[in-house]
């Protein structure tokens, strides 16, 4: 594995998975602060990189307890995978056990899915996070009209929904793609190509 690839995913993961949706979650609320502590919002103005630094920690330790989040709702999709396809937790369980030298391709793939999934999982409870925080800025300041924040409701629980069959679809290509790496490793060992 070369150096670049390396710093590449070990900065990509947290990024995408934790900071990301760490940052979505509490803006909303980072603006409440804001708006309803002016003595903040002027030290903010005045010392902006270490608000900067303080709102990535914090948006960090929210991404991880979104992560959290995510992680009760990926059970769940297990749950249902292992009911709708019974030999899916045997094949989990025997590609955990796998000792492999040379990565196959389907491994790369495969963290590139388990990112994705992991920032699905993470991105969801952000964006309820969010509009939560929305619904707060919004009755601090009144800065949209009702209408206007159904309207973003709307439009989110469509991205939720989205969101939900896209988890889904993760789980079960996750599935598949270990048993296609759990099929290669046996044919390798049983001195097939």
């Amino acid at each position: 594995m070369d150096f670049l690839s390396f710093v590449k995913n070990e900065f990509f993961r947290p990024l995408v998975t934790l900071i990301i949706p760490g940052a979505i979650a509490f803006s909303t609320w980072a603006a409440l602060i804001l708006q309803r502590q002016p003595s903040i919002a002027e030290f903010a103005i005045k010392n902006d990189g270490l608000i900067i630094s303080i709102f990535l920690a914090i948006s960090l330790t929210v991404g991880l307890l979104l992560e959290d989040l995510g992680a009760c709702v990926e059970i769940m999709c297990d749950k249902q995978l292992y009911k709708s396809r019974p030999d899916a937790k045997d094949r989990w369980e025997e590609y955990l056990k796998l000792e492999i030298k040379d990565e196959l391709v389907g491994q790369r793939y495969l963290r590139t899915l388990l990112i994705r999934l992991k920032f699905e999982l993470s991105i969801l409870p952000a964006f309820l996070f969010s509009y939560l925080g929305l619904f707060c800025l919004n009755y601090s300041g009144n800065y949209w009209s009702s209408s206007a924040l159904l309207g973003i409701g709307g439009i989110l629980l469509i991205l939720i929904l989205y969101l939900s069959y896209e988890i889904w679809n993760s789980v079960v290509n996750l599935d598949d793609v270990r048993r296609l790496i759990l099929e290669s490793k046996n044919r390798a060992s049983n001195g097939l190509p």
